[in-house]
């Protein structure tokens, strides 16, 4: 299992070489991040996906279940999968929504060979172990994601976007 923030981050901290009030200064800035971090969220884009598994209620309920299990996290009831959509989409999107007892699986997939994966969760868990899993359970022959640790900005710091 990785750290609660990507392994490495906090390598400075851990310096022997470096003047001891300096690593425990830094030490206390390591715990306060870990202590203010909210949840973890995974984001994930796959390509070139079976469209047999992407098109199937069945395959990705199953593939919500067994990610649960990879990744070390409780699902709160069942899947729920949805085919619906709005004009020309009417009926092509195949949306997943897995309730975490610490939050929540969200799938999007996009017919033929596409998939979006969101895991959020106020527990750690292992983003690499979710990437692969899902890849391969999908037959990506493309990916891209990310990993954020969330915290509520301090009361005083306005309002930053980036987008």
């Amino acid at each position: 299992m990785s750290a609660i923030v990507p392994d490495g981050m906090f390598a400075w901290a851990h310096d022997d070489r470096m003047d001891v009030g300096v690593r425990a200064a830094l030490n206390g800035i390591e715990r306060d991040i870990r202590r203010r971090t909210f949840g973890w969220q995974f984001r994930q884009q796959l390509a070139g996906c079976r469209t047999s598994v992407v098109e199937s209620r069945e395959q990705c309920a199953e593939w919500a279940r067994e990610l649960c299990a990879e990744i070390g996290m409780t699902p709160y009831g069942e899947p729920i999968v949805a085919r619906f959509g709005e004009g020309d989409l009417e009926g092509v999107t195949l949306v997943l929504v897995q309730r975490l007892t610490t939050s929540a699986i969200v799938l999007h997939c996009d017919p033929p060979d596409g998939a979006f994966v969101d895991v959020f969760s106020c527990r750690e868990f292992d983003p690499l172990a979710a990437a692969e899993f899902s890849a391969l359970y999908f037959g990506a022959t493309a990916a891209t994601g990310d990993f954020v640790c969330r915290q509520a900005p301090a009361p005083d710091s306005g309002f930053v976007y980036d987008f």
